[in-house]
């Protein structure tokens, strides 16, 4: 029986942690601005300060394209972690995903491209 609770407690703990998770335009309105959007894609200018944060969110598939250089870390929903360091230019692609990040370096400018369907 404890062990079911346990479970239980589990899930629930998960399963709310991934229904907090929102759209990151909500999240982080200061941050996050829609340039375009129809039915099959969502594109965002994405401006982040040094220092700047961004709370827990996801996306669906997309890309990421470097307007500037950019040192963002990134974690995801399991608490792993990692480093992109990105050169103006560079294009990264990223599966769905629910994460939140920090800008490390300095000012920074992105282009992120949602798909839909």
């Amino acid at each position: 029986m404890k062990k079911y609770i346990w479970f239980s407690a589990l899930t629930i703990f998960f399963c709310c942690s991934i229904l907090q998770a929102q759209d990151p335009v909500k999240v982080a309105p200061n941050i996050y601005k829609t340039i375009f959007e129809n039915d099959r894609v969502r594109v965002c200018e994405v401006s982040i300060k040094a220092g700047d944060k961004i709370g827990m969110h996801s996306h669906p598939a997309h890309l990421g394209y470097a307007l500037t250089p950019a040192k963002l870390q990134m974690k995801d929903s399991t608490g792993k972690s990692q480093v992109a360091e990105l050169k103006q230019g560079d294009v990264v692609w990223f599966e769905p995903i629910t994460h939140e990040a920090e800008n490390l370096g300095a000012a920074a400018k992105l282009i992120v491209v949602e798909l839909k369907k």
